[in-house]
């Protein structure tokens, strides 16, 4: 199935709307895709050997949400990078705690590009390093922790 079709037919969800709504009994049953921003990457080898991904996906606004790629999908995905654009179509998802989405199929996912407005904040930790934090560097090349500390400081 293409991805204008796979669209067509599921209820689209932004990520605001779905972290909001991750918890609620019933979602399994309803086909829905979001997409969002790979913000932060992590590959880790599971107990039994293989491959898993661990993805926090981003709307570059105030949104993120797990998203843990399993099987084949960890192998065929594991190439995608943060800032890469993705359609997530029909996941699984764990409602327990703050819930997280779930891959298991490589067609799940696809790569719709890579998000200009990506980067990560211009500020600097304790230890001299480069923050982390994921940014919409449209808005600003910051993130809230940062600016907060710079306007304390004024």
């Amino acid at each position: 199935m293409d991805l204008a079709a796979a669209l067509d037919t599921a209820l689209f969800f932004s990520l605001d709307a779905l972290a909001l709504r991750i918890t609620m009994p019933g979602l399994e049953d309803i086909p829905f895709t979001t997409a969002a921003v790979i913000g932060k990457r992590d590959a880790k080898d599971a107990a039994n050997g293989s491959l898993y991904l661990k993805w926090r996906l981003t709307d570059l606004k105030q949104s993120a949400l797990v998203c843990m790629v399993f099987g084949e999908a960890a192998t065929a995905l594991c190439q995608l990078i943060p800032g890469t654009l993705v359609a997530v179509l029909a996941p699984g998802f764990d409602g327990k705690g703050e819930g997280c989405l779930k891959v298991t199929r490589p067609g799940q996912v696809r790569a719709v590009g890579i998000a200009a407005e990506f980067g990560y904040c211009g500020g600097t930790t304790r230890d001299g390093k480069g923050c982390s934090m994921v940014v919409n560097t449209s808005v600003c090349r910051m993130c809230d922790w940062h600016l907060n500390q710079i306007s304390t400081k004024v």
